[in-house]
Protein backbone atom coordinates (compact mmCIF):
# COMPACT_ATOMS: atom_id res chain seq x y z
CA UNK A 1 0.00 0.00 0.00
CA UNK A 2 2.41 2.54 0.96
CA UNK A 3 4.64 1.73 -1.68
CA UNK A 4 2.48 3.17 -3.94
CA UNK A 5 3.41 4.94 -7.24
CA UNK A 6 0.02 7.14 -6.87
CA UNK A 7 1.83 7.95 -3.49
CA UNK A 8 5.43 8.94 -4.70
CA UNK A 9 3.74 10.94 -7.87
CA UNK A 10 1.78 13.32 -5.00
CA UNK A 11 4.50 13.59 -3.07
CA UNK A 12 6.64 14.76 -5.95
CA UNK A 13 3.68 17.32 -6.73
CA UNK A 14 3.88 18.34 -3.38
CA UNK A 15 7.36 18.29 -2.62
CA UNK A 16 9.15 19.21 -5.94
CA UNK A 17 5.85 20.75 -7.31
CA UNK A 18 4.09 20.20 -10.42
CA UNK A 19 6.76 21.98 -12.77
CA UNK A 20 9.87 19.37 -11.31
CA UNK A 21 7.85 16.17 -11.93
CA UNK A 22 8.00 13.90 -14.76
CA UNK A 23 5.74 10.68 -14.69
CA UNK A 24 8.24 9.11 -16.14
CA UNK A 25 11.30 10.29 -14.23
CA UNK A 26 12.33 10.21 -10.97
CA UNK A 27 15.33 12.76 -11.16
CA UNK A 28 14.60 16.32 -9.56
CA UNK A 29 14.68 19.77 -11.68
CA UNK A 30 17.08 22.47 -11.26
CA UNK A 31 16.80 24.15 -7.39
CA UNK A 32 14.78 26.95 -8.25
CA UNK A 33 11.75 24.63 -9.12
CA UNK A 34 11.44 22.69 -5.76
CA UNK A 35 9.37 23.21 -2.40
CA UNK A 36 12.10 20.65 -1.24
CA UNK A 37 15.45 22.09 -1.76
CA UNK A 38 14.79 25.65 -0.65
CA UNK A 39 12.98 23.69 2.65
CA UNK A 40 15.99 21.60 3.03
CA UNK A 41 14.52 18.62 2.48
CA UNK A 42 16.06 15.71 1.18
CA UNK A 43 14.13 12.57 3.08
CA UNK A 44 10.90 11.57 3.99
CA UNK A 45 9.71 10.15 7.36
CA UNK A 46 7.09 8.41 8.83
CA UNK A 47 4.92 11.61 9.05
CA UNK A 48 5.16 12.93 5.72
CA UNK A 49 4.35 9.72 4.22
CA UNK A 50 1.17 9.32 6.14
CA UNK A 51 0.51 13.16 5.28
CA UNK A 52 1.03 12.67 1.72
CA UNK A 53 -1.47 9.54 2.39
CA UNK A 54 -3.85 11.54 3.55
CA UNK A 55 -4.22 14.22 1.07
CA UNK A 56 -4.43 11.12 -1.90
CA UNK A 57 -7.20 9.84 0.39
CA UNK A 58 -9.09 13.20 0.30
CA UNK A 59 -8.35 13.36 -3.53
CA UNK A 60 -9.89 10.10 -4.18
CA UNK A 61 -12.61 10.23 -1.75
CA UNK A 62 -14.85 13.74 -3.70
CA UNK A 63 -15.34 14.76 -0.40
CA UNK A 64 -15.99 18.76 -0.77
CA UNK A 65 -13.99 19.57 2.51
CA UNK A 66 -11.53 17.74 4.47
CA UNK A 67 -12.73 18.59 8.44
CA UNK A 68 -13.60 16.67 11.18
CA UNK A 69 -17.91 16.94 10.46
CA UNK A 70 -20.08 18.24 12.13
CA UNK A 71 -21.61 16.10 15.01
CA UNK A 72 -24.99 16.79 14.09
CA UNK A 73 -24.60 15.18 11.21
CA UNK A 74 -26.77 12.23 10.27
CA UNK A 75 -24.18 11.17 7.44
CA UNK A 76 -20.67 9.80 8.63
CA UNK A 77 -17.44 12.01 7.87
CA UNK A 78 -14.37 10.42 7.54
CA UNK A 79 -11.51 11.74 10.41
CA UNK A 80 -9.00 13.03 8.49
CA UNK A 81 -6.92 13.29 11.55
CA UNK A 82 -7.52 9.75 12.61
CA UNK A 83 -6.65 8.56 9.70
CA UNK A 84 -3.16 10.08 9.21
CA UNK A 85 -2.53 9.33 13.51
CA UNK A 86 -2.95 5.93 12.74
CA UNK A 87 -1.29 5.75 9.72
CA UNK A 88 1.54 7.12 11.79
CA UNK A 89 0.85 4.63 14.68
CA UNK A 90 1.03 1.66 12.39
CA UNK A 91 4.46 2.36 10.54
CA UNK A 92 5.89 3.69 13.87
CA UNK A 93 5.19 0.18 15.40
CA UNK A 94 8.39 -1.79 17.34
CA UNK A 95 7.17 -5.01 14.82
CA UNK A 96 7.15 -2.50 11.82
CA UNK A 97 10.78 -0.88 12.38
CA UNK A 98 12.10 -3.05 9.63
CA UNK A 99 9.54 -2.74 7.26
CA UNK A 100 9.29 1.07 7.52
CA UNK A 101 12.66 1.24 7.57
CA UNK A 102 12.94 -0.34 4.07
CA UNK A 103 9.78 1.94 2.96
CA UNK A 104 11.49 5.34 4.04
CA UNK A 105 14.25 4.52 2.18
CA UNK A 106 11.85 3.55 -1.13
CA UNK A 107 10.45 6.69 -1.16
CA UNK A 108 13.58 8.62 -0.43
CA UNK A 109 15.08 6.71 -3.40
CA UNK A 110 12.19 7.63 -5.51
CA UNK A 111 11.61 11.01 -4.46
CA UNK A 112 15.21 12.22 -3.91
CA UNK A 113 17.96 9.96 -5.92
CA UNK A 114 21.60 10.63 -4.62
CA UNK A 115 22.23 12.06 -7.95
CA UNK A 116 20.07 14.71 -7.67
CA UNK A 117 21.03 15.88 -4.56
CA UNK A 118 24.47 16.68 -5.01
CA UNK A 119 27.14 17.19 -2.21
CA UNK A 120 24.26 19.16 -0.02
CA UNK A 121 24.17 19.38 3.22
CA UNK A 122 20.28 19.03 4.66
CA UNK A 123 20.19 18.52 8.08
CA UNK A 124 17.56 20.15 8.93
CA UNK A 125 15.26 17.62 6.82
CA UNK A 126 13.75 15.49 9.34
CA UNK A 127 12.63 18.52 11.56
CA UNK A 128 10.99 20.10 9.08
CA UNK A 129 9.08 17.14 7.76
CA UNK A 130 8.33 15.88 11.59
CA UNK A 131 6.33 19.17 12.19
CA UNK A 132 3.89 17.87 9.54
Amino acid sequence: LFPSGLLIKAARHIFITSSGTSSTSTSIRPANTTNAIPDKIDSVTVPSIAYIATFVRYALSGDLFMDMGDTARTTPVFDYCVFHNNIVALLSHEKMKAHTADLVAFWNENLFPADAQGDVDYSTATEILAGL
